[in-house]
């Protein structure tokens, strides 16, 4: 029964080659969206500057350990120093 539907569908697609087009475009753009999201991290980082300080904050989806190294670079950068504070969290 489905190599039933499988030949008719190659046949029907064999037929009309703008179908063939028409499939292969999306299929392609479909698989390369999602290999680009879910092989890319998401960060973010966010600045508050007041009168008395600058505090800096951040956070990823993916790969935490590698985006504390890079956000301790940050901070380092700028003369801050990075805290590992998760207390604001909870508020």
């Amino acid at each position: 029964m489905l190599s039933l539907a499988l030949n008719l569908i190659a046949c029907s697609i064999e037929r009309l080659p703008r179908i063939y087009w028409q499939v292969k475009y999306p299929c392609f753009f479909l698989f390369a969206g999602c290999g680009i999201a879910f092989s890319t991290s998401h960060k973010r980082v966010w600045a508050r500057v007041t009168v008395e300080a600058v505090e800096l904050g951040g956070a990823a989806h993916r790969n935490a350990d590698g985006f504390r190294i890079e956000f301790e670079e940050i901070c380092a950068s700028i003369g801050l120093r990075a805290s590992d504070s998760t207390a604001d969290l909870a508020a």
